[in-house]
């Protein structure tokens, strides 16, 4: 069984990360959820228009972990 210790030194260890990943999350949920016409048209063509190295940096900290 892990110590307290170890739990809480893993906590603080991943809770920063965790926490960025939930408030991406929560804005590329929201952007996506978006019916209005004019916001829903700009969110769609400017991801038609970016470069795919552009997106995979974007998501580099959330895919590039290490412990």
């Amino acid at each position: 069984m892990a110590s307290g210790a170890g739990l809480d030194a893993y906590d603080r260890q991943r809770r920063p990360r965790t926490q960025m990943i939930t408030r991406r999350s929560r804005r590329i949920g929201a952007a996506a959820q978006w019916a209005s016409p004019p916001p829903y048209t700009l969110h769609d063509t400017a991801l038609r228009l970016l470069p795919p190295a552009s997106l995979a940096r974007s998501l580099a900290p959330v895919l590039d972990w290490a412990v």
